[in-house]
């Protein structure tokens, strides 16, 4: 990365799109160590549901399904503050076998929203996981992907590589989003395959809103 890029912040004027979402966001914390973008991380997916909903004209129904959101991730509380559901926690098990698979094909009740925060760059199968996750969700629900994301493609040299399979770019989302639509998953009120600044860290993230065919 040249030092442009890693000098690079998110707008101001980005964060005050999602004033309600940051209310949320900041009540509850995104607790210690977490990237400084892990704030725009949830208020985006926050946001999608919440333009699914008025868009679509919906109300919720219990469950709400969060895949990964163990681990010391306080996400699936606001989550659930969000969408005044119940929010049900699955272990991604990102091997590709285990808990999601085991809800996936086990006759689970379908829900209206699944999200899956900064999951997809850990797994190994990736098609195999996101036709898991497909499974999850009703006809008309929403899936919400949140990745780490930069600009740059080619080998993933970005802080804490070794911890993740593969970083996004605009090459991988492209491919992520044509891949999810042979499950009947497409995107829902445009794609974020942005560039969200670096700050201290020299990559950011992404999110990528899916709705299944009804």
């Amino acid at each position: 990365m040249t030092d442009l890029l890693l000098s690079r912040t998110l707008d101001p004027a980005d964060y005050s799109r999602f004033t309600e979402e940051l209310k949320v966001v900041d009540r509850i914390g995104i607790g210690d160590g977490q990237h400084p973008h892990r704030r725009w991380e949830y208020a985006l997916a926050l946001h999608a549901i919440w333009r699914w909903k008025a868009a679509r004209n919906r109300t919720m129904d219990d469950p709400v399904y969060d895949v990964g959101g163990g681990s010391g991730s306080t996400f699936f509380h606001m989550l659930g503050e969000w969408t005044e559901c119940d929010v049900r926690v699955i272990d991604p098990t990102v091997d590709g076998s285990g808990p999601l698979e085991a809800w996936a094909t086990g006759g689970t009740q379908l829900a209206d929203v699944v999200t899956c925060i900064s999951v997809v760059e850990h797994v190994p199968d990736l098609e195999r996981f996101v036709y898991h996750l497909s499974c999850l969700v009703a006809p008309g629900g929403l899936l919400v992907l949140t990745m780490d994301y930069w600009s740059r493609c080619g080998p993933d040299t970005a802080s804490n590589h070794p911890l993740r399979c593969r970083i996004f770019c605009p090459k991988s989302y492209a491919a992520l989003r044509n891949s999810a639509a042979i499950y009947q998953l497409t995107t829902f009120g445009g794609v974020d395959p942005t560039w969200h600044g670096a700050h201290v860290w020299d990559y950011s993230f992404a999110s990528l809103v899916l709705e299944k065919r009804a």
